[in-house]
């Protein structure tokens, strides 16, 4: 729970800025229960007992709005070392947890395999290539929630600060 209140506090508004998931097109492998809608939405409220709540807002803005070609490499490491396991388990709303629910949700799976050493590396590329207007900061934490995957979220959130 506290991680989804950081997330909060570092993309405020994220449904202000960016279209909902339903007019981006991007299809669920089944339908989507208002419960998990409420959820990623309540998720987006903000809490002052944060230890985020103290990130400026110019900040956030920057990052929200950062395509994922500005990405640092030690970023794109640390995505790829915690995202190219693959996870047994699926999330609430049965998408993988790992770099092919990402894959999924970029609509560019199609284009990916597993065969690759580095198989988020490959989405990231491909995500920025075929479809460079979904391919943000922000997208890539609604993304990362969907597949419920906090933990990455918040790690590579930090590692922005550094960038």
């Amino acid at each position: 729970m506290v991680q989804q209140q950081r997330l909060a506090i570092s993309i405020p508004n994220i449904t202000n800025r960016m279209p909902s998931m339903s007019s981006a097109g991007v299809s669920t492998p089944g339908s989507v229960s208002s419960t998990t809608s409420s959820t990623y939405n309540a998720s987006l409220t903000t809490s002052m007992d944060s230890p985020a709540a103290e990130v400026n807002s110019a900040d956030i803005g920057l990052f929200v709005e950062t395509p994922l070609l500005e990405l640092s490499a030690n970023t794109r490491l640390q995505l790829s070392q915690l995202l190219n396991c693959r996870k047994i388990l699926r999330s609430e709303d049965g998408y993988e947890r790992d770099w092919r629910g990402v894959a999924e949700l970029a609509e560019v799976r199609s284009l990916c395999n597993s065969s690759n050493d580095d198989p988020m590396r490959t989405v990231l590329r491909e995500w920025c290539s075929h479809r460079p207007q979904t391919a943000t900061f922000a997208r890539l934490q609604q993304f990362l929630g969907i597949i419920d995957r906090w933990d990455v979220s918040d790690d590579i959130y930090e590692n922005m600060g550094e960038s």
